[in-house]
This record gives C-alpha cells, structure tokens and sequence, in this order.
C-alpha cells in the first residue's frame, strides 16, 4: 500500500473532538415489570459526556415483546449474539430487524434493555450486559433488584456498555481477556483505574468507591459516573510501596496491618478487593479514557465506505513513518496531552528518536487515505479485533455484585443523581520531568509527569483542585500566592507529611 507522506494534525487533548452521539434505545416489558430506562437514567448517562464537551441524543424509543433470555445461535454458542437471527424477538438480530429505526444510518448506535442473555456456552448468563464494541449493546439487569435494577445499576452499566461501543475495555489497554492464565493477565477489578468501565467501580459509583475504599483523600475530585482521566499512578505489583500507597494517600496493599515500603499483591483481579486478590502480579496502569474514544459507529461507517474521515472520526490518524518531526512532534503532542499514559516510556523514545516503532499501539497508520480499499480493509479489521475482544466479555454479573456488596458494606451505592460537572482537578507535585535530548521538560501535573513547583501547579489548575505533593523540598522563588480554593496534600500514614515549601 501507498505510504501516506502528510502528518494531519488533530487536536487530541482530553476533549479531543466534540462528538455528537445518536443513541436509540428500546426496552422488554413483561406483565410484571418494565426495563424501561427512566428521564433520570437517561440524564445521569448524558451528563458526563456533555461535562466533556460531546453532543449526546437519546432516543427511548419502543416497548418490545419480553423474553427471558437472549439467546445465541445453538450450533456456535461462541458466534456473536448480536448477529444471531432465530425469527424470534429472543434474538437480538430480530429485535434489530424490527425495531431499529435507524438501522443503515451513518452515526447511529442501537441498545435495548433486555432481562438476561445467554454467554458463550450458551447458558443463561446473570451478567448485567454485553456490547459488541461497534454499534451495539445490551442491558441486561433481570437477576438484579426487582429484575430491574436500581436506577444507578441502569445508568452506570448504560454508560459501561456504551463505553464499550466506544472502544474502552474493563482494563484500559491493558489485557484482561478470557485467559486468566496469560502472565499479563489484568482482573477487571483495577483500582487505579477510576472508571465506570472497571468492576470496581461499575456499580459502586467511582467517587464513593474510591474514597471509601481508602483509595484517595475524601477531598478528591471524581464523579460517581464517569471515565477515567488517566492520571493515577501506575503501580507495580510485585514491589508496591505502602508508604505511598496510591500515591494520593498510604494503602495497606496486603491488609496485613502495617505500613511497608514493598509487597507483592495482586490488587486487581477480585470482588472482594485486593485483600483477597490472587493470581499473577503485573505493573497496573490507568488510562486516559475521555482523550481516546473511538466510536464503533465511525469505525463500521468507514468500513462499509472507505470513508478516511470517518476512520479518522474514530481516533485514527495517519502519518508518514519515514518523517522524523512529524513523528517527534505526535509523540510529544501525545504526552503533553496525556492521551497515552500507559505508553509513557515508548513515548518518550519517540520524543528522542522519532522511530515510528515507537508508536505502533497509538492509533497511527500509514496507508494513502485516499485508499478506499484499504480504509475498508483496516476498518474491518479492527471491528473484528474489537468484536473478539469484547462480544466474550460478560459485564459484572449480579452474583458478582452481591458478594462485592457484602465485602464492602460499609461502602453503599450512591443515589442516582445528575451530577454536577467538575471544577477542579487531581494534580500531582513533585520533581519535574525532563529528557536531554531534545531537551525538553515536561511540567504537566500527571502522575509521572507533575508539576516541579508550588506556584506553578497553582497557577495551571482551576480552583476547587487537590494537589498530591511529593514528600521532598520544594524551593519557590519569591512569595508563594495561593489565591484560589485547593486542597495541598502529601498524606502519610503518621498524618503529618513530608513535604516543605521554602
């Protein structure tokens, strides 16, 4: 294939674009109960998106024949269940048949709210959902509360399974695929990765999971319902420093009682927190959700066209391998915007060397746009990488939810509200920093990447922000003017911290 040899420049700050999303949704109602989605469901999914800049319409659309469950084509239990056709409204590409309005229509996406569906063994799964990360998703609450779920269940798994839609996993880019043997196996359960798209904090709400857990400061800034930020730290498994814990406040990884500064534990990978975790350790990582949606729509949209806008649409751009700068300059750009912060490391080589290798995993391709068989083939290709990594993907099922429930009862659900939109931000403090060649500082208030002054990372944040500084010595030029509403700490386990502003 033709190389492409123009760098096309796209903003990709964490509102990289303002997308608009067309969502129709349709619900089972039984002669005892309704899936319906209620106005404050619907409300509660739109807002963070809107805090962030996006268009979202929804259209709750058609009351539709209740089935029990969901089924799957019986002679490959493994094949999609939204592509499966039983002439029944059991089958999900029946109900599409004759309910999607918008079916063929460039942008659109389609969910319906069922009662249960079956997995890929075809039995009959308690999960609360499932999404094919294209266009189209299940809610599935029926062995939840009432057969219903509560309003919260509704609006947070809508939100989880149409994340999916949009190409977040349950781990960020890490794996957290159907072998739970792998060595870079993930569990779903990642606590720094605060995200409705985690088991974590899925149906637990983000802001009253990752406080009452002891995760962060009860000062932090999240919502109960949103996508992660990716600007929690990444913690290394095998050697976690309990001192620093999350790096927001201390953690007793290990739950064993005391503050050390390395265990091993794995954190990740069951419901009933990291006390109880097992399996194998890995490096965990957050990821900057909001700065890289890759709506399915556009994806599907530019493999039935060939349409190199819609490809780009979905978070692709295209770059020339062989062009030094561009390459220089995208890695940087990606840093600075901490749009990629689990590739942090490959990045800053890219920032060095501009070696295109470097930027393999980023969304970054190389064909000639212009290209329509090509934008077709890649597209297809990257639905089908979707498909396999997530049509097998139950969601957290109710079983699942019960026994995290009773592990953390002092830590309820929250009430399902509207939330407000964020004014401040986590900012962390501490040395800056900075490679020789280019020589270049990277003075951003990422965990990994923070700020290296007081003043400066006052004067780069909105009021209402939370500032984790370091334990060390910071040495201010001048007066230090904190003029605006912040919350500064450098929480230790003694309460008294470490840090010194001179």
């Amino acid at each position: 294939m033709k190389r492409y040899s123009l760098f096309i420049v796209m903003a990709v700050a964490a509102i990289a674009r303002g997308d608009s999303f067309n969502i129709e949704i349709d619900y089972m109602v039984d002669t005892d109960h309704s899936h319906q989605p209620s106005t404050a469901v619907i409300n509660a999914f739109k807002q963070p998106f809107l805090c962030q800049g996006h268009t979202v319409n929804v259209v709750v659309d058609d009351a539709i024949p209740h089935c029990d469950v969901l089924l799957r084509n019986p002679s490959d239990c493994s094949a999609s269940l939204f592509g499966y056709d039983d002439n029944t409204f059991c089958s999900f590409g029946q109900i599409r048949q004759s309910y999607f309005d918008h079916d063929g229509q460039a942008g659109w996406y389609y969910g319906v709210f069922a009662h249960k569906y079956q997995n890929t063994s075809c039995s009959t799964s308690g999960s609360s959902g499932l999404s094919n990360g294209g266009q189209f998703f299940i809610v599935t609450m029926g062995s939840f509360s009432g057969q219903v779920g509560t309003p919260f269940d509704n609006a947070s798994t809508l939100f989880h399974e149409f994340g999916h839609d949009l190409g977040l996993s349950h781990c960020g880019t890490q794996y957290c695929g159907s072998n739970t043997g792998a060595a870079n196996y993930v569990g779903p359960y990642v606590p720094n990765m605060p995200s409705s798209m985690a088991y974590q904090y899925q149906l637990a709400g983000v802001e009253t999971n990752i406080e009452c857990q002891g995760l962060s400061i009860p000062d932090s800034v999240y919502k109960e319902i949103d996508y992660s930020h990716g600007v929690m730290c990444t913690v290394d498994e095998n050697a976690l420093d309990e001192e620093a814990g999350s790096y927001m406040t201390y953690l007793d990884w290990d739950c064993d009682g005391s503050i050390e500064t390395s265990v091993a534990q794995n954190i990740n990978n069951s419901n009933s927190g990291w006390c109880g975790a097992g399996g194998n350790r890995t490096t965990v990582a957050d990821y900057n959700e909001w700065a890289n949606l890759s709506p399915g729509a556009k994806l599907v949209e530019a493999a039935e066209t060939g349409d190199a806008d819609a490809l780009r649409g979905a978070d692709y751009r295209f770059i020339d391998p062989g062009d030094v700068g561009a390459l220089k300059a995208a890695a940087r750009e990606l840093l600075e915007t901490n749009k990629r912060p689990e590739l942090r490391s490959a990045l800053i080589r890219s920032v060095e060397t501009g070696d295109a290798s470097w930027l393999a995993d980023a969304r970054f391709v190389t064909f000639d746009p212009l290209d329509k068989a090509a934008v077709k083939a890649f597209a297809r290709e990257e639905i089908d990488r979707r498909q396999k990594m997530l049509d097998e993907q139950p969601c957290i099922s109710a079983e699942e939810w019960n026994e995290a429930q009773a592990m953390r009862a002092s830590c309820p659900q929250p009430t399902l509200v509207t939330e407000s939109c964020l004014a401040g931000e986590n900012v962390y403090v501490g040395t800056v920093f900075c490679i020789p060649n280019p020589p270049i500082c990277f003075d951003l208030g990422l965990c990994g990447l923070p700020h290296g002054g007081v003043q400066t990372a006052h004067d780069a944040h909105p009021g209402g922000s939370v500032f984790y500084l370091a334990p060390q010595t910071y040495d201010e030029s001048g007066t230090v003017i904190l003029d605006t509403r912040g919350v500064w700490t450098c929480e230790r386990q003694d309460g008294t911290g470490s840090a010194v502003i001179r």
